[in-house]
């Protein structure tokens, strides 16, 4: 039996986000540090509160390598809207950066904007999906 390629062999890093109350940067846990090269697949936001899709009370969070946008979600009306309590919901993933080269670590972007109107992850965490890849 030959040996089998990366793609065949998915993993899931779960990245936990907890609960900011503000606007932040955050290492997202252990699994932050990329020890060698990565190709993301699917990143799912999963939160522990609704978020309602709203144009003047939203989150946006960036998944990101550096200064590059690796996935990202916007609970704005014209974006990708609500967030449906402990269900996950897709970000929007970088073709152009979606490989992260050996020795990265990935931050989380928080932006929370509302007008009177408490919205926030709660209890959030980022499931990346993707493979390692064994070679350069």
């Amino acid at each position: 039996m030959g040996a089998q390629s990366p793609e065949r062999n998915p993993i899931c890093i779960p990245m936990i986000l907890g609960s900011p109350s503000a606007d932040d940067a955050i290492i997202a846990g252990a699994y932050a540090y990329f020890p060698r090269k990565f190709i993301v697949d699917k990143v799912v936001l999963v939160n522990g509160a609704g978020i309602a899709a709203s144009d003047t009370d939203y989150v946006k969070l960036n998944l990101k390598n550096g200064s590059n946008i690796v996935a990202e979600i916007d609970t704005r009306a014209a974006h990708e809207g609500a967030v449906t309590a402990d269900v996950g919901i897709e970000l929007n993933v970088s073709s152009t950066y979606k490989t992260i080269a050996a020795s990265s670590t990935l931050t989380v972007q928080y932006d929370e904007t509302d007008s009177g109107t408490s919205v926030a992850l709660t209890s959030g965490v980022l499931l990346v999906f993707g493979y390692w890849k064994e070679t350069a």
